[in-house]
């Protein structure tokens, strides 16, 4: 890869994006083919507490085995007595270091404050895991993969929305400084790169990231020419516009279709630039204070526990004055996959996101595909006509700007967490209540406006008062956002 970078810098000077990321992804995909090692490995006894010293144990064993097996008379006799032995020695090993390695992950939970590797630990041990189920469409149900895939496939692309384009909207107010143009430097693509997880999964283009950690140093400038050379033409290579989809249960159902979120999978290389698109633009959104006080989702330093903290402060502040305050819990439906484009667009060119930057982040969004995959059986490919990628690095960013203007537009308090919304009154007299109502329809109002709705299932609404018990409703309150928690 060294050598090639030296060549590229002479010979692909003068192509355009797509001819360029051709380049560098066939030099990977032959090096890879003719440098990196590969082998079948079986996951029957792959557990994580087997370490290498319990493996040649093992190996020791199976040799006895094969020995006492084809042994006769007196040597018979000593290699399986040597192989009881040796087989009482591996499974008391496996049993300590089975309990080792749990009360390893436990205390590294309290200590740490890290519960992921727990978690892990116990979905795996989970017996009734085993993917997608069956499907269940026009009264039949299917068991294989390839019409799981298709069915899947077509629920995820039935809630994209046609957007009417002859009357778009735009936000009230003088529009934000515009931001300046980014960009990128080698030093910072490789460092993005040396933090890739090797583990992760690669995109439709099919580049491992060991590979792409591996040669950080090396590829680095080139990819720092790619990017720019996007940034700068407003083009995204094809393959940066694809997503290989991995369907996630959510709740309910396991046979439906609807009950599945899908989870984009796309090309490592694009994520890195979408992580410097990311950061300017978070900078810009900083630096001008547009992005509201009351969304806590998907910003540093915001979570569910700042939302919850803060929403229960007001709560008991009104409690304390021995005041009523009512309570609507709103959801909307599919938010992520039904936000217009060209709505999305005139939001960020009001917040200043304009000129290459949101040349870029219209083709971005344009002109991108989809398919399912279930147990490595792929759907067809669908066109994505509407909404922000989920499982992309700009994706959460984009929706966060598109509902932004939500709290400003009624005259109760509103608390948001990504596409999860709170909003509450304190009630005085029944003016305030038909207050409250009022501002509910405008939340209507400015869903169908901008193209979303609300899930009226997931929509709730509650009184507080001082005839609900303290526990009651902060258990309530938990409830509300266990779910993003």
């Amino acid at each position: 890869m060294s050598e090639f970078s030296d060549e590229y810098f002479r010979s692909c000077e003068e192509l355009h994006v797509d001819g360029k990321w051709a380049t560098i992804k066939a030099q990977l995909a032959q090096l890879v083919d003719k440098y990196v090692p590969s082998k079948t490995l079986s996951t029957r006894y792959r557990v994580p507490w087997l370490t290498n010293v319990m493996k040649r144990l093992s190996r020791k064993k199976k040799r006895l085995y094969t020995r006492a097996s084809r042994s006769h008379g007196k040597l018979r006799e000593t290699l399986w007595s040597r192989y009881k032995t040796c087989k009482a020695e591996f499974n008391k090993g496996m049993k300590q270091a089975k309990e080792q390695f749990v009360n390893n992950i436990i205390s590294s939970a309290f200590d740490d404050n890290d519960t992921k590797p727990f978690w892990k630990f116990v979905r795996a041990k989970r017996c009734d895991n085993n993917g997608i189920a069956p499907l269940k469409t026009d009264g039949c149900l299917y068991s294989d993969s390839q019409s799981k895939a298709d069915i899947l496939n077509r629920q995820f692309s039935s809630v994209f929305t046609r957007e009417n384009t002859i009357d778009i909207p735009v936000l009230p107010g003088v529009s934000y400084p515009s931001m300046s143009d980014i960009v990128v430097e080698p030093y910072g693509v490789e460092k993005l790169l040396s933090k890739v997880k090797p583990s992760k999964a690669s995109g439709p283009d099919e580049i491992p990231c060991r590979v792409l950690k591996e040669t950080a140093h090396e590829i680095a400038p080139i990819l720092t020419d790619i990017f720019n050379c996007s940034l700068s033409t407003g083009i995204l290579p094809r393959d940066w516009k694809s997503a290989n989809v991995a369907p996630v249960f959510k709740k309910g159902n396991t046979n439906l279709a609807e009950n599945y979120r899908p989870i984009s999978l796309t090309c490592v290389c694009c994520k890195i630039l979408e992580h410097i698109v990311c950061h300017s633009i978070r900078a810009h959104l900083d630096n001008c204070a547009i992005l509201s006080a009351f969304q806590h989702g998907f910003r540093s330093g915001f979570s569910c526990d700042s939302q919850l903290l803060s929403t229960v402060h007001d709560l008991m502040s009104i409690f304390d004055r021995k005041k009523q305050v009512d309570v609507a819990v709103l959801d909307f439906s599919k938010a992520f996959d039904v936000v217009p484009h060209r709505r999305l667009l005139g939001k960020l060119r009001h917040c200043g996101i304009d000129g290459l930057t949101l040349a870029w982040i219209e083709s971005f969004l344009s002109g991108r595909s989809q398919r399912v995959i279930v147990d490595g059986v792929c759907s067809g490919w669908s066109p994505v006509l509407s909404g922000v990628p989920q499982g992309t690095v700009l994706g959460p960013l984009l929706f966060l700007i598109y509902i932004n203007d939500l709290p400003d537009s009624v005259t109760s308090r509103v608390r948001l967490f990504a596409d999860d919304c709170l909003i509450y009154r304190e009630i005085h007299n029944p003016e305030d209540q038909l207050a409250l109502q009022k501002d509910l329809d405008i939340l209507e109002q400015w869903a169908n406006k901008w193209g979303m709705q609300f899930n009226p299932s997931k929509c709730n609404i509650l009184s507080i008062s001082r005839s609900i018990p303290l526990a009651q409703i902060l258990f309530i309150m938990w409830h509300c956002t266990s779910e993003r928690s």
